[in-house]
């Protein structure tokens, strides 16, 4: 059974943080709110799901949102390593394929597979679908392994 979900968020942009160099994606920050409102209806609280971000001012705005609905692990994927939840969500915040030369670290296989990898039961990836143009996003994020879903929690 596939316990793995690629939510793709359709329509958000990825914008650089005031504060940094940075990026955070507000409508993939409404999706995690749902789906995290979603799975404590269903009895999955705080303390069996964690958040990994790829960008720290998405993590930032991710654990201050959160905070309404409990205190969740919120980590960037560097900090992720070594650590693990029953449910793991990945924030991927891209909106855009990085330019040649850009952010080799979003193409790093080495963190994809940390943030890949510390799910226990079920993992969720958020992002938008132009990220499956990157060579390892496209491997991982494969029909055969994962789930694809439209989000429908941006388009109401």
């Amino acid at each position: 059974k596939r316990r793995c979900l690629f939510w793709k968020v359709m329509e958000g942009r990825d914008k650089r943080d005031t504060y940094s160099t940075s990026k955070l994606n507000v409508l993939e920050m409404e999706s995690l709110e749902s789906i995290v409102r979603e799975l404590r209806t269903s009895g999955f609280n705080e303390d069996r799901v964690m958040i990994i971000c790829y960008y720290e001012a998405q993590r930032r705005k991710a654990e201050q949102e959160l905070a309404r609905q409990g205190t969740y692990e919120v980590l960037t994927v560097d900090s992720a390593q070594g650590r693990e939840k029953p449910i793991v969500i990945v924030l991927t915040t891209r909106a855009a394929v990085p330019a040649e030369g850009e952010e080799v670290f979003f193409k790093s296989s080495m963190r994809c597979n940390v943030a890949m990898s510390r799910h226990q039961e079920a993992l969720i990836v958020l992002g938008n679908p132009c990220i499956t143009n990157i060579p390892i996003w496209g491997k991982i994020l494969d029909k055969k392994y994962f789930y694809h879903v439209e989000d429908y929690y941006s388009r109401r």
